[in-house]
């Protein structure tokens, strides 16, 4: 199921919110960013928030009066730190809502000048002879999307 980005970011900030949260944070903070070299190579960078997730987590944090108490069980430590997880992830999802939905027009449509839809490119009302080109043309506008989303939606 689809969530939309802002119900995502609102249970986020609930989660944040929440008692003894910072700890959860912490962490996060030591298991995605110390490893010893020892370990790197068996190390996910996937399965980690990077450097502008938890940077993004703690912006969400400080926005609020800091809460250093802490939880009532150790549990909820843990379950706070796994769905910060989820939900980083679910959220990194909607960004591929706007590829795929895309890539859906797209095969529906293979005429490039119809399937580009808002996408602005110059080559569009080109009508290409060889089916390569059209292929390589859909390549160049799905670079162009995706640069156009991670430079401004970030």
């Amino acid at each position: 199921m689809k969530r939309d980005r802002e119900e995502i970011i609102e249970d986020l900030r609930k989660l944040i919110a929440s008692k003894g949260y910072i700890y959860s944070l912490c962490m996060i903070i030591f298991d995605d960013f110390h490893v010893s070299l020892e370990d790197f190579h068996k190390s996910n960078r996937y399965k980690k928030l990077n450097f502008q997730e938890v940077t993004y987590v703690i912006g969400l944090l400080v926005q609020d009066k800091l809460d250093f108490s802490c939880p009532n069980d150790p549990d909820e430590l843990i379950y706070m730190k796994k769905k910060t997880y989820e939900l980083m992830e679910e959220l990194h999802t909607t960004y591929s809502y706007i590829f795929s939905d895309y890539l859906m027009k797209m095969m529906k449509d293979p005429d490039p000048a119809k399937s580009a839809g808002d996408i602005s490119c110059k080559n569009s009302s080109v009508n290409f002879p060889s089916q390569s080109r059209q292929i390589s043309f859909h390549l160049q506008k799905w670079e162009r999307l995706s640069q156009h989303i991670f430079f401004h939606h970030q």
